[in-house]
């Protein structure tokens, strides 16, 4: 809601508590946030050009409840007015600050992603037409942080949320663009749990176009197994693999910037039984459909590192056994007479009896 408005065409300055918006030499508007916003921002396809200066803030989608999952910390929307028919497409530039996608919770574990594009299932969330954004100098868009599962809740570690997704093109110049990391695993000390395993780490991005010039694209960190100590006798859990760096098949063209795979969680320790697998580490991007200009800075692909196993228990001691019998009372008939001896194990019976 616009609470103050004056002048006109690159005169013209709006603001409000949030935001503050300017236009520029070229046209183009510039919006520059005021404070921290807590919910998710919507952007309609209908702005053009726009700069988004979140000045050293952060836009965060709510976090997961009892009742309703994360959500994205920005989206792309098809401008619901009914008066506007022609839909030119929003070029967004982000800069100077941090997009959030919500974390997870007891009840909905996944996070969210930073942004995403609407899907086709309500007035309110159309699908855009031709959205585009770029993440520029010293701006972050990071996705939601998979939820940590109960103590003995014998629940998995949320997934993290997606750094970008969707229907949408991707200019990175600048910035960082991350998956969110997974949850942990529960830990188990009674009899009746069982340890969790760790939830896998977000996507950098899987849009269908992804241009690299200078920043980082990255996958999301797996999350720990849980551990098995006490009562508890089973193996520990398996870690969380690491989210790809980029995925989703579509155009990655890297010019300069590093793209790496999130790192797979640990294996849970267990006190007496096995410690828990690592996940496996998250791949950095698609050599079939990786592009690298051959003039570019050099840049760098790396997958994300297998996390460790977790350590196994020491075997319970064992109660004594008794010395295993190693003779035995052989008693032999012939005709009326009865012949009984003692014969060692391995012994032939016939050596016994020549006598």
């Amino acid at each position: 809601k616009t609470t103050t408005h004056t002048g006109y065409g690159k005169a013209e300055v709006a603001a409000n508590e949030h935001v503050t918006v300017t236009c520029g030499a070229d046209g183009n508007y510039t919006a520059v946030l005021q404070k921290n916003i807590q919910g998710t921002i919507a952007i309609p396809d209908t702005w053009g050009t726009v700069i988004l200066d979140l000045n050293q803030h952060t836009i965060q989608g709510a976090d997961a409840t009892d009742a309703v999952k994360a959500q994205v910390g920005l989206i792309f929307i098809a401008d619901d007015d009914e008066s506007i028919h022609v839909h030119p497409g929003t070029t967004l530039k982000v800069i100077n600050g941090t997009i959030r996608g919500g974390s997870g919770s007891a009840a909905h574990p996944n996070g969210a992603p930073a942004v995403s594009t609407a899907m086709n299932n309500a007035r309110m969330t159309a699908a855009p037409t031709n959205a585009k954004i770029e993440v520029g100098n010293d701006a972050k868009l990071i996705g939601g942080q998979g939820a940590n599962a109960a103590k003995n809740s014998s629940q998995h570690g949320g997934n993290g949320g997606a750094g970008i997704t969707g229907t949408i093109e991707l200019l990175v110049s600048g910035g960082t663009v991350k998956g969110g990391d997974g949850g942990n695993g529960a830990d188990a000390d009674t009899d009746a749990a069982k340890p969790g395993n760790g939830g896998s780490g977000g996507v950098g991005t899987n849009v269908k176009k992804v241009t690299l010039q200078s920043g980082a694209i990255l996958g999301g960190n797996g999350g720990k197994g849980g551990k098995a100590s006490g009562d508890n006798k089973n193996p520990g859990g398996t870690g969380g693999a690491g989210g790809d760096g980029t995925a989703g098949g579509g155009e990655s063209n890297n010019n300069g910037g590093n793209i790496s795979g999130g790192e797979g969680g640990a294996g849970g320790d267990s006190s007496t039984g096995n410690g828990g697998q690592g996940g496996q580490g998250g791949q950095g991007t698609e050599p079939e459909v990786t592009k690298v200009e051959p003039t570019a800075p050099a840049g760098s692909i790396t997958n994300g590192t297998d996390g460790q196993p977790g350590t196994d228990g020491e075997t319970p001691p064992q109660p004594p056994q008794p010395p295993e019998d190693t003779e035995h009372t052989v008693t032999f008939e012939n005709g009326n007479e009865q012949k009984s001896t003692i014969v060692k194990a391995g012994e032939a019976l016939g050596e016994a009896f020549d006598d």
